[in-house]
C-alpha cells in the first residue's frame, strides 16, 4: 500500500487582509473563575486586555479595538462586565489596517453594542456580559470587517486583571481616529565608484651587472649589500649569504 500526502497547503505566502482566513474551529479555551480577592468595592474599574485565544501571552489581532478600562459590578448575585470597543488597528502580515468590530459574541450569543458617540470616521460603542461567577478570563468572538468586505471572526480572550482594580468614575467618551502608518519608500542606494589603487611606483635605477673580477670564486660566499630606493638613495646595509 502506498500512502501520499499532499502538502501544498502548507505552503508558506505573505497574508494580506484580502487573503487572511480566521480559524474556525471551536475555542479550546474556557473560561476563568478569579480566585483572588477584591480589595475595593464594586463597582469598579480593572484593565482589561484582549488576547489571542489559543495563546493567552499573545495580543489579539483585536487587541487594540477594546478600551483597557473595564468596569465590573456586582448586580445580585451575578457579576456585570461592561466594555467598551473603539476603532482598532490590526496587523495582518506585517500591513496595518484600521478596523472597528461588527459585532461582538460571548457563548455563542451576540452581545448588543450601543454606540455612544461618531463622528461618521470613527465610533465608541459599548457592551456588557453577564456571568454567575467573577471571572478574570473570558472567551469571546469578535467579527470585523477588513478592507476587501469579508467580514474576519476571531476568537479572543478578555483577560481582566483585579490586582489594578480602582473605584468606578464615570469616563468621558472620548473619540479617537486612527491612521495606518505610511509604508515606506524603497531605498535605492547611491551608485559608488570603487576606489583605485595607485600603481606602484616605476624603478628609476637600472640593474647592474658584476665586473667578472669582483665575481667570488667559492660558493656559498657573504658579500656587502646595500638596499636602495626606487627613486631615492640607499636605505641600509646588510650581509647577505649568496649560496
Amino acid at each position: 500500500m502506498t500512502l501520499k500526502f499532499d502538502l501544498s497547503s502548507l505552503a508558506r505566502k505573505k497574508v494580506t487582509a484580502n487573503n487572511y482566513e480566521a480559524a474556525t474551529y471551536e475555542n479550546p479555551n474556557k473560561d476563568v473563575e478569579y480566585k483572588g480577592t477584591i480589595k475595593k468595592d464594586f463597582p469598579i474599574h480593572v484593565q482589561g486586555h484582549l488576547r489571542n485565544a489559543n495563546n493567552n501571552d499573545e495580543e489579539s489581532l483585536y487587541g487594540s479595538a477594546l478600551d483597557s478600562y473595564v468596569k465590573v459590578e456586582k448586580v445580585g448575585d451575578k457579576y456585570k462586565y461592561t466594555l467598551r470597543f473603539k476603532k482598532g488597528l490590526a496587523d495582518v502580515g506585517g500591513e496595518f489596517y484600521p478596523f472597528e468590530l461588527h459585532k461582538v459574541a460571548y457563548q455563542g450569543k451576540d452581545i448588543p453594542l450601543t454606540t455612544l458617540a461618531s463622528n461618521g470616521n470613527t465610533s465608541v460603542k459599548e457592551g456588557s456580559i453577564t456571568t454567575d461567577k467573577l471571572l478574570e478570563k473570558i472567551q469571546l468572538d469578535g467579527t470585523a470587517p477588513y478592507p476587501n468586505g469579508a467580514l474576519m471572526s476571531h476568537f479572543v480572550t478578555l483577560k481582566l486583571y483585579y490586582e489594578t482594580a480602582t473605584a468606578y468614575k464615570e469616563r468621558p467618551v472620548k473619540l479617537e481616529d486612527v491612521v495606518a502608518p505610511a509604508k515606506p519608500k524603497p531605498v535605492n542606494p547611491a551608485p559608488t565608484t570603487p576606489k583605485e589603487e595607485p600603481k606602484p611606483a616605476t624603478p628609476t635605477a637600472a640593474d647592474h651587472n658584476v665586473d667578472a673580477d669582483k665575481v667570488p670564486n667559492t660558493f656559498p660566499t657573504t658579500v656587502k649589500a646595500e638596499l636602495n630606493g626606487r627613486t631615492t638613495g640607499t636605505a641600509s646595509i646588510y650581509e647577505k649569504c649568496i649560496c
